[in-house]
């Protein structure tokens, strides 16, 4: 197994995004040029690829004169993490809960402690967003909403997708502020009880936030 060079942790979640996708195998460049191998989960795909490298690899050029490479692949964080630890070369991780880069350390896949960084290792915050049809034809506002009758939801699966995991911690935290907001204390029935109403909605629960965003896209939902 490799041994990884460091671990970045960033708390992004969506709202709507589930997908689930086998993660390929990077092949390693054999050249004098370095090559970085990162591994990461399914929503930094896009910023990663057309700004994080572009701009890292022009900074190194500029100041080393040397041309750096990458080699990616992104699913979800419980994915991601798997795959690392089933022997995975990669030389960074980006990951989108605590969780998985203690499963990474206690697999003994790295041994620095992240917390001890100035920003304990969290590279981005991002909000949950609800994506809804062009003109939001069924009015959804809030969390509460989606789990009105005749909402179909797509939802990333918690059980491979960090972000999907953060979403449950959102709503129901959402419904704890609410009813503390209005009643002067938090419901955690109330909340509960919303939570539970908006998964009995969920259609589809792809294996990362990046796929339910493209089923989502392809008219699912």
């Amino acid at each position: 197994m490799k041994v990884l060079r460091f671990i970045s942790l960033a708390t992004a979640a969506l709202a709507i995004l589930l997908s689930s996708a086998c993660l390929p195998t990077p092949q390693r460049d054999t050249a004098e040029n370095p090559t970085i191998t990162l591994y990461g989960f399914s929503i930094m795909k896009e910023v990663m690829e057309k700004e994080i490298f572009p701009a890292f690899a022009a900074k190194w050029k500029a100041e080393h004169g040397v041309d750096v490479g990458f080699v990616s692949s992104f699913a979800g964080s419980e994915t991601v993490t798997n795959q690392i630890l089933q022997g995975t070369p990669a030389d960074v991780a980006i990951l989108s809960i605590d969780r998985d880069a203690m499963r990474l350390r206690d697999g003994n896949a790295t041994s620095v402690d992240w917390h001890q960084w100035p920003q304990k290792g969290i590279i981005n915050k991002t909000p949950f967003v609800i994506i809804v049809r062009k003109g939001n034809p069924l009015n959804i506002k809030d969390f509460a909403d989606l789990g009105r009758p005749g909402v179909k939801l797509i939802h990333p699966d918690p059980v491979s997708s960090g972000g999907a995991q953060w979403s449950l911690l959102a709503i129901y935290g959402s419904e704890l502020k609410k009813s503390e907001a209005e009643m002067g204390k938090q419901d955690p029935v109330r909340a509960l009880n919303t939570l539970k109403a908006i998964w009995a909605n969920v259609i589809s629960t792809p294996g990362s936030a990046r796929e339910a965003r493209t089923q989502f896209e392809t008219g699912y939902g």
